[in-house]
């Protein structure tokens, strides 16, 4: 019960975090506002990691899988980030929220017991995503709408990669400890590409990306602390539910519309999802 409250958790903060990363995408390097959102998120978590973290039972595999992790969580939200630009929310936050196929694929290729139910579950989310993608408005750019399907699809990689390898550092001990190590290797990579781009943050965009690194912060912290609790893997299927947050605040902050057929589409994926954690 515990790791489904904090996979709803996450996915709320998450939900209305790629909300704001449709808005200041439009407006803003990716690069700056991905390294804005990250430093001020780990700045939130810095107090709590230091005083909190189990440093002393820090072992070289943990310190590896963490920076592993913390890898694979820039490249999914490059992916994210990237995705959100170019495409509508309807047809991006599917595709990055069916992560969990590929959590399964990977307990399955590693002999983790996959039920048949859980395959069907499977057939069912990538059913609904190819739909998804397919019923996208015919006006838009087909070559927008290919690179917005293949960035999502990258972050969808990305993110399952990081909460499997961040999840494996934690089982070690020491969830606070994971939290920091991942995002402090995240914003490392993304140094350099942030500073060397020359461009600033914007009072006008200061506020948005304040909220939306605590946002992220918090999300991240839920699906880690999971690790310790029964059943974790449910954490991470019910977090991917924040794709349903964010296209019903698209829908009303952003008017972006969505029609019958998208909609089932839509329901289809994330019904498939929610078998996945029964």
């Amino acid at each position: 019960m515990v790791s489904i409250l904090l996979g709803l958790g996450a996915a709320f903060a998450w939900g209305i975090h790629d909300l704001l990363v449709r808005v200041v995408s439009q407006t803003i390097a990716i690069p700056v506002a991905l390294f804005t959102v990250l430093t001020i998120g780990t700045v939130v978590c810095l107090p709590a990691a230091l005083y909190s973290g189990d440093w002393a039972e820090m072992s070289a595999k943990m310190i590896l899988l963490s920076a592993a992790g913390g890898m694979a969580y820039l490249i999914a939200c490059l992916g994210l980030y990237h995705a959100f630009a170019l495409g509508p929310v309807k047809l991006v936050a599917p595709i990055v929220g069916a992560y969990p196929v590929l959590s399964i694929t990977l307990a399955d290729l590693t002999g983790a017991g996959v039920t048949r139910g859980e395959w069907f579950a499977v057939i069912v989310i990538v059913t609904g995503v190819g739909l998804v993608a397919i019923l996208s408005d015919p006006e838009d750019n087909p070559q927008t709408r290919l690179a917005a399907v293949l960035w999502a699809a990258l972050a969808a990689c990305g993110f399952a990669a990081a909460f499997a390898l961040g999840q494996a550092a934690a089982s070690l001990g020491g969830e606070w400890s994971v939290i920091l190590m991942m995002r402090v290797t995240a914003i490392a990579m993304l140094l350099f590409v942030a500073l060397g781009s020359g461009i600033g943050v914007s009072r006008n965009h200061a506020a948005a990306l304040s909220g939306m690194g605590v946002l992220d912060a918090a999300a991240l912290g839920a699906i880690t602390f999971a690790a310790s609790q029964p059943d974790p893997e449910f954490a991470a299927v019910v977090a991917s539910i924040f794709g349903i947050v964010t296209i019903l605040l698209a829908r009303v902050f952003l008017g972006e519309r969505v029609n019958a057929a998208q909609w089932g589409s839509i329901l289809l994926v994330f019904a498939g999802l929610a078998a996945l954690g029964a």
